[in-house]
């Protein structure tokens, strides 16, 4: 089967790509921010749960 040949979209992306050595950096700081604030989201859920009235604790 012959290989398919890379359209002129495809060219540009890859070049835009490659123009940004960054990117793969950025993508991995998003991602880690992300998990970051869904980690401290849920401490503070459970936080907010031990506190809540009915707890055995006084809010």
């Amino acid at each position: 089967m012959p290989f398919a040949q890379r359209g002129p979209v495809t060219i540009a992306l890859a070049a835009m790509q490659a123009a940004d050595p960054d990117r793969q950096r950025l993508s991995d700081l998003r991602r880690r921010i992300a998990e970051r604030i869904e980690a401290d989201i849920a401490l503070l859920d459970a936080l907010n749960e031990q506190h809540a009235p009915g707890n055995g604790r006084s809010a």
